[in-house]
């Protein structure tokens, strides 16, 4: 080899290199448990899709793969509590594996097919896989790159349309425009057209949210809303629930719902399983609650531990302001080696307060889009839930996106999380931390307006959009000949 030949070889060493490490450093920032560096995702997959359309395919695919588990490390030490170590690094390499496809497909299609419209592929391939992963995968909408966003309220507008789909859809486009502009820069029609649809795109979805966001929903119906959540000790995580120990909590609780209604509560929140109900305790437990319902004239939503049958459940009770039951909900979506011992609901939960339709449902439930989507004509969705203190943004996150993509307000009150109230634009009315385990309590009022969506109304239309446009890319890349 000729030292000329010796220069271009290091040289392009150090451009796979540089590219998958940027890359997948921008990949590890933006789409880490905090949403602090969300905006570096528009960019994240550009050093890498730039690569590929200048180096061979293998090529491109291992850079890829290699950028993609990267940034999934940002994950690690928040997973490897909840999963082993083996679990999650199968995972990463799976993802890893799929995003490298993703990109070596998007190179197939922008050099067999040079032309403005390329700039399509890369955001319908990464969003069919979102969509997959939605239907199929045991976490859900979970590894959502579009969950990145969730600071910027006029970019998340649009899952109102499309879902949460529309979102990564956007993200993608960008990155792919920005990355195809810089390779057909000297080739202006084409880079003059791809210029022109990712703006005309961003600024559409940018207008929409704004105006959106201008609503004023103060002047319609609402509700003052009380969260609470105890301090941890108070928590019995047990197949055999002492007696004596459940009764200190659910009198602990029952002081904690009398200071809120005290305080002007109308309807109190406790988290997911704030304590363990047996055949043993029911009555009393059961007894107690009712009582401080009918005597405050509040609804009391009760997560807990349901142990009243031989069928062990992760439930809720709604009490209503009679203290009567009005409500009980199982939760459906369980999570897979932590709840194995429960057996899972299959029905929205379902009531009525004040004459408007309200639900309820629990913490992991929110992780699937097309599920929550069944609560489409509802003013309020209440979520007790228990989350894993690292995750208690992003957690809190995914499921306030379920509040914009059908147009209802949302409670949820969160062991080790958020206490948080949220309007149905996705905005934060008032939330508080437990995440250190200690006791937390929130009072907040809440506007119970009810929007519609075309995504409540059609679901996931865009998702099976992109994955009747994926079959199209395909076909045109079979008629346009052998894999390069």
């Amino acid at each position: 080899m000729n030292r000329p030949e010796t220069q271009n070889w290091r040289k392009s060493i150090i451009h796979i290199i540089m590219s998958t490490l940027s890359s997948g450093g921008l990949w590890y920032f933006a789409n880490d448990l905090s949403g602090e560096f969300g905006l570096l995702m528009w960019i994240a997959p550009i050093p890498i899709l730039l690569l590929s359309l200048k180096f061979p395919g293998w090529t491109s695919f291992l850079a890829s793969f290699f950028a993609f588990f990267i940034g999934k490390l940002c994950w690690y030490t928040y997973l490897v509590p909840i999963l082993s170590i083996t679990s999650v690094l199968i995972y990463f390499t799976i993802a890893s594996f799929i995003f490298a496809s993703i990109v070596l497909l998007f190179r197939q299609f922008s050099l067999k097919v040079p032309k403005w419209y390329s700039v399509f592929a890369f955001p319908i391939l990464y969003s069919v896989f979102e969509f997959l992963s939605l239907k199929f995968a045991p976490d859900g909408s979970a590894g959502s790159i579009a969950y990145s966003q969730m600071n910027y309220l006029p970019v998340v507008q649009l899952a109102s349309i499309t879902g949460i789909l529309g979102i990564t859809f956007h993200l993608c486009l960008v990155a792919a425009a920005l990355s195809l502009c810089f390779y057909h820069y000297k080739e202006r029609p084409i880079f003059n057209k791809i210029v022109s649809t990712a703006l005309i795109f961003s600024l559409m979805v940018l207008l929409y949210g704004s105006i959106k966001l201008s609503q004023k929903i103060d002047e319609g119906p609402n509700v003052v809303a009380g969260l609470a959540v105890l301090d941890e000790r108070y928590h019995h995580f047990t197949k055999q629930p002492d007696t004596a120990q459940e009764w200190q909590t659910a009198k602990a609780y029952a002081d904690v719902a009398n200071e809120l209604a005290e305080k002007g509560a109308k309807i109190v929140l406790l988290p997911e399983r704030a304590l363990n109900i047996t055949k043993e305790n029911e009555k009393e437990v059961l007894a107690l609650f009712s009582e401080i319902s009918r005597q405050n004239r509040i609804c009391m939503i009760i997560g807990y531990t349901n142990y009243r049958s031989n069928t062990a459940r992760n439930s809720v009770l709604v009490i209503g302001t009679g203290g009567e039951i009005s409500s009980h909900y199982d939760k459906s979506r369980l999570i897979k080696g932590l709840e194995d011992e429960f057996s899972p609901g299959n029905s929205p939960g379902i009531f009525k307060y004040e004459g408007l339709r309200m639900g309820t449902a629990i913490c992991k439930d929110l992780d699937f889009p097309d599920y929550i989507n069944r609560y489409n004509d509802i003013h309020l969705l209440v979520v007790p839930a228990w989350d894993f203190v690292a995750d208690e943004w992003l957690h809190s996150r995914m499921a306030i996106l379920r509040s914009v993509e059908n147009g209802f307000s949302q409670i949820r009150s969160a062991r080790q999380g958020l206490l948080s109230v949220n309007d149905r634009f996705g905005r934060v009315i008032s939330e508080v931390s437990c995440s250190d385990k200690t006791q937390a309590s929130l009072l907040a009022n809440v506007p119970l307006s009810k929007g519609n969506t075309l995504y409540a109304k059609f679901g996931d239309w865009f998702g099976f959009m992109n994955c009747a446009a994926f079959v199209v890319l395909l076909f045109v890349l079979l008629y346009r000949g052998k894999v390069i």
